[in-house]
């Protein structure tokens, strides 16, 4: 079994989608995105400082987080981009930044998109990528 990796904090890369294209680019099926941030560390407290939400050109669009918010052991966080918003495009993007006051195993961070119509659904997760790493 690997060891888990102790950081102190870290920036982490989350691809979101607000749609996909269906039948090329003649049309879009919208979804929503909810972007979770799990402390997975069995003992010690992490601080999300910042979650922030870019379009697919890289340009902000939101700020999610007015103050650090605080993840005591197996908590977990969501922000959520509504089905409707689709300034993001594909290829939008959170950038979350976490913090600790000691080492502890980093966080899982992943989106759930989700959308449909009719009786069809449509969900898939995507994973966040450490892009930043403080030890």
């Amino acid at each position: 079994m690997e060891s888990p990796a102790l950081r102190i904090g870290e920036v982490i890369y989350v691809p979101v989608y607000s749609h996909i294209f269906q039948r090329g680019k003649a049309s879009k099926q919208p979804l929503s995105s909810t972007l979770c941030i799990h402390n997975v560390d069995p003992s010690k407290a992490m601080q999300v400082t910042s979650v922030r939400y870019y379009d697919h050109s890289g340009a902000p669009i939101n700020e999610y987080t007015d103050e650090p918010l605080t993840l005591r052991p197996f908590a977990s966080a969501n922000f959520v981009v509504d089905i409707g918003e689709d300034r993001g495009g594909v290829g939008a993007n959170f950038i979350v930044e976490w913090q600790a006051e000691e080492t502890l195993v980093s966080p899982i961070v992943q989106a759930i998109m989700s959308g449909g119509t009719g009786t069809q659904g449509l969900s898939f997760v995507t994973q966040g990528k450490v892009i930043e790493s403080r030890r």
